[in-house]
């Protein structure tokens, strides 16, 4: 096909129209005036191109990060900045983003324009659609080594929507003094979980490898995990040693470092750390990072992100009352409330919430599912959601009136300490007030006819207006 030539020919593509589908990108070209086709024309390339970034719906913290300069000499500052800007079109609240530093570099000053920064985590706070918050860094390496400087979105609320930018990292080199050979070690980091797939409070097992390609041999390695969470169940390494992990099983999980010393090339190590699965408030919940004393000249493969899937609906349930202290036979409106806190779709939300023999069902009403004696049947509720039922009763005795709602659903509630809901009623203060009654049998056998007091009141009125008409007219006769 003549008329045009691709990118990386020998010649530019000059002119032409550019077809897009998803995920594919055809180049059709404008003919060239007086051109001769060729039959040995090459057929037309198709050109991959990347999936499309999702569109956001929720909170999106995107987090960014650079160094300069890049070479530095032991001793020699240079400034890391690391931007948290949130992207998405909800107000993130909690954010929180760690940023692990290799024991060769010492930060000499931190500044954060917002937050508070410890050390190891920069908590932000709240963080308003199209606003970014920036953490600076003044550090100094003591000895030659090439640093990953890594920040990692930890925490958001609502959880964080598009993981692809949640992890930023900026190489710098500090160099060693002239005449002096630092060793190259192309230095490669994998992780895995098993299983990939648990419930809350489920066993899982993390997994790290290191490796060392060469062609030197690597000293000092290190691996930094600074968020890994669940409860603490057991840790293991085959080289080196593992500090910052709870001493005794049952404890939270918490930052940790894997010093493994000098990984000779060609060889590698594992670390193995067994908790309790737990829901993440992003997408990944281990964010380990390589460091070393020597060179690597791969620098992009010296970071690792691992976590199980853990599915948890996080329900919760409310239940007011609109009066606490009714007098008998008053009616009273009682709203129970059920929402999903995610981070997945609620399924088969049931909430039971049966009135005993002191409330007297009068109405209810909806705005999702079916009520029925009792027991109100949800169907599915999405992350965020909120469903609210309506009901109306009678108080039917004075005293102490207890009523608890409760709710359920799949899968998993990761926090069941606000499934269940009790209030307590007060209704009046002595004995239920007396009702008119005629006697059995009146006016029909068999029969008993109860008014209240307004009723009794209304039904003489007119029996006396009755008795004066009939009296009027037999004296009239």
């Amino acid at each position: 096909m003549k008329g045009f030539r691709l990118a990386g020919a020998a010649g530019v593509l000059p002119l032409g129209l550019l077809l897009v589908l998803p995920g594919l990108a055809v180049a059709t070209p404008t003919p060239t005036p007086n051109a001769t086709p060729s039959p040995t024309a090459s057929p037309a390339v198709l050109r991959k191109l990347p999936p499309p970034r999702p569109i956001p719906t929720t909170v999106d913290v995107a987090v960014t990060g650079k160094v300069a300069p890049v070479v530095v000499r032991p001793g020699q500052d240079a400034t890391l900045t690391f931007t948290a800007r949130n992207e998405g079109v909800l107000p993130a609240g909690d954010v929180r983003v760690a940023v692990p530093l290799p024991a060769q570099v010492t930060v000499t000053r931190p500044v954060a324009s917002q937050g508070t920064f410890d050390g190891l985590l920069w908590s932000i706070g709240s963080l308003p659609v199209r606003k970014a918050a920036t953490l600076t860094l003044l550090v100094r390496g003591s000895t030659p080594a090439t640093v990953t400087a890594t920040a990692a979105l930890v925490g958001s609320t609502p959880r964080d929507g598009d993981a692809h930018d949640d992890l930023a990292t900026a190489a710098l080199r500090v160099a060693a003094p002239a005449g002096t050979r630092v060793p190259r070690a192309d230095l490669v980091l994998s992780a895995r979980v098993a299983p990939e797939l648990a419930g809350p409070g489920d066993p899982v097992t993390y997994a790290v490898t290191i490796a060392n390609k060469g062609p030197d041999a690597a000293p000092a390695v290190e691996v930094a995990d600074p968020v890994l969470t669940g409860t603490f169940l057991a840790s293991s390494a085959s080289a080196g040693q593992v500090v910052g992990m709870p001493v005794r099983t049952g404890g939270p999980a918490s930052a940790a470092r894997w010093r493994v010393g000098t990984l000779a090339p060609g060889a590698s190590a594992t670390w193995a750390v067994r908790t309790l699965a737990t829901v993440a408030p992003v997408g990944d919940a281990a964010v380990l990072v390589t460091q070393s004393g020597a060179d690597d000249p791969v620098g992009g493969d010296t970071v690792a992100r691992a976590a199980p899937k853990v599915t948890a609906a996080d329900l919760a349930l409310t239940r007011d009352v609109s009066n606490r202290t009714p007098s008998f036979g008053q009616e009273i409106t009682v709203t129970v409330t059920a929402s999903n806190a995610g981070p997945d779709l609620a399924r088969g939300v049931v909430v039971s919430d049966p009135f005993g023999a002191e409330l007297e069902f009068v109405s209810a009403s909806m705005d999702a599912g079916d009520y029925d004696d009792g027991r109100w049947t949800v169907g599915d509720l999405a992350v965020g959601a909120v469903a609210t039922l309506t009901l109306r009763a009678r108080v039917a005795v004075a005293g102490r009136i207890s009523g608890r709602a409760t709710v359920e659903g799949e899968p998993d509630d990761p926090d069941s300490a606000n499934n269940a809901v009790e209030t307590v009623l007060e209704a009046g203060s002595g004995a239920a007030p007396h009702l008119p009654a005629f006697r059995t049998g009146f006016p029909l056998p068999y029969t008993e006819i109860r008014f209240s007091t307004m009723e009794a009141a209304v039904v003489g009125g007119l029996m006396m207006m009755l008795g004066l008409v009939l009296l009027l007219h037999l004296r009239r006769a």
